[in-house]
C-alpha cells in the first residue's frame, strides 16, 4: 500500500510539475493597430492563427493582448480588416513590434455615384425557403469550420443597384429554457433556448477577379453589420448603401464575427475523452437547387479564396438571394 501511495504521490508530482511548466513558456505580446497613414487605432481588427485556426479580436482601441505557448512562437499571423491590406508578422518578431501599421486600400470599385435605374428589379439565386437541411459553419470531422467567410458567386446581365440580401440559417425553434445552474430550480438561474441563438455577422459584396473567378474586390466600403434574432430567413435591405454591382459575376460573403456572444461549441465524445469545438453563428443554410456548376467559396486563415469543392457534386449553391434594379 506504501509503494502504491508513494508512486500516486509521485505522479501527482510530474503531472503538477508539467502543468507548471506549461504556463510558465510562454509569450506575452501586447500591441495596438493603427492606421499607416492617420495612425488612428484601428477597432476591432481579426488576428488569425492559420496553423492552429484560432483567431482573435482586437479591442475597439486597436489593442490586442496574446498569452502564446513556446511552441508556437515560430507562427505567422494574419491581421485584416475590411477596408485594409492584410499584414502577415510572425510571432517571434512581436518582441519588437508596440505598434502593427495597416494600410489602407484605395478601392475604386465601390461606385459611390447616385444609380440612374429604371423599374426593373430581379431575385438572383431563388431558394426554396425553410427546405435547407444542411449548413456551413459548423465544424466538420472532429475539427474546426476551415473558413473565416463564405461567399455565394451569382450572375446578373447588367448593371444594376443591389437593393436588398436574403439568406437562411440554422435556427432551433423550441422555446424551452435551459437552467444555469441546477442548484436554483425555480429557474431563476435559466436562459431562453431561443435567446441563446441570438448572432450578429457582417455582408461583404465582393467583384470577381476577371481571371480566377474568385472574389476580389469589396463594392461597398462600409461595414455591413447584421444583427439577427432567431429568424430562419434573414432579408437585410442594403439600399441605403447604393451598391453598384456590374455586369456578370459578383459575390455575396458572409463574414463571421468570432467573438463568445457568437460562438457555439459542440462536444465530441472519443472512449473516455469528450473536448469541444467551436465554431460561430449564423449557420448558413445549403440550398437545396442544384446548379450546373459549384458557386460557394470560402476565405480560408491563410487569407486565400478557395471554392469547397467537398460540396460536389450533391450541392451548388448557398441559399443566399439577391435582388437587383437595373
Amino acid at each position: 500500500m506504501k509503494l502504491s501511495t508513494t508512486l500516486i504521490l509521485l505522479l501527482l508530482a510530474i503531472k503538477t510539475n508539467a502543468q507548471l511548466n506549461d504556463t510558465t513558456h510562454v509569450e506575452r505580446f501586447s500591441f495596438i493597430i493603427i492606421d499607416s497613414l492617420n495612425k488612428e487605432p484601428i477597432a476591432n481588427a481579426l488576428i488569425s492563427n492559420p496553423f492552429e485556426r484560432t483567431t482573435y479580436l482586437a479591442d475597439k482601441d486597436g489593442t490586442l493582448n496574446l498569452i502564446v505557448k513556446n511552441d508556437f512562437i515560430q507562427d505567422t499571423l494574419y491581421i485584416t480588416k475590411q477596408n485594409y491590406f492584410t499584414k502577415k508578422i510572425c510571432l517571434k518578431n512581436l518582441n519588437n513590434e508596440k505598434l502593427i501599421l495597416l494600410s489602407p486600400k484605395n478601392n475604386s470599385t465601390a461606385k459611390k455615384i447616385q444609380p440612374k435605374l429604371g423599374s426593373k428589379s430581379v431575385t438572383l439565386n431563388i431558394f426554396e425557403r425553410n427546405e435547407s437541411n444542411h449548413y456551413l459553419g459548423l465544424s466538420y470531422q472532429l475539427q474546426p469550420f476551415a473558413f473565416l467567410q463564405v461567399a455565394q458567386k451569382l450572375n446578373t446581365i447588367a448593371e444594376g443597384m443591389l437593393n436588398s440580401i436574403t439568406l437562411s440559417q440554422l435556427v432551433f425553434l423550441n422555446d424551452k429554457w435551459v437552467p444555469e445552474d441546477t442548484r436554483y430550480p425555480d429557474d431563476s438561474r435559466s436562459h431562453s433556448y431561443l435567446s441563446m441563438q441570438q448572432c450578429s455577422f457582417k455582408l461583404r459584396i465582393y467583384s470577381a477577379d476577371t481571371h480566377t473567378g474568385l472574389p476580389k474586390e469589396d463594392l461597398c466600403n462600409e461595414i455591413i453589420e447584421v444583427k439577427n434574432f432567431n429568424n430562419r430567413n434573414i432579408t437585410v435591405n442594403l439600399k441605403q448603401y447604393k451598391i453598384m454591382v456590374p455586369k456578370g459575376d459578383f459575390f455575396v460573403a458572409v463574414e463571421w464575427i468570432r467573438n463568445d456572444e457568437n460562438m457555439s461549441k459542440t462536444t465530441y465524445n472519443d472512449e473516455s475523452i469528450a473536448f469541444n469545438i467551436a465554431s460561430y453563428r449564423p449557420f448558413i443554410g445549403i440550398s437545396t437547387n442544384e446548379g450546373p456548376k459549384l458557386n460557394v467559396y470560402g476565405l480560408t486563415f491563410f487569407d486565400k479564396w478557395e471554392p469547397l469543392d467537398n460540396l460536389s457534386p450533391d450541392f451548388t449553391d448557398l441559399a443566399i438571394s439577391a435582388e437587383i434594379s437595373y
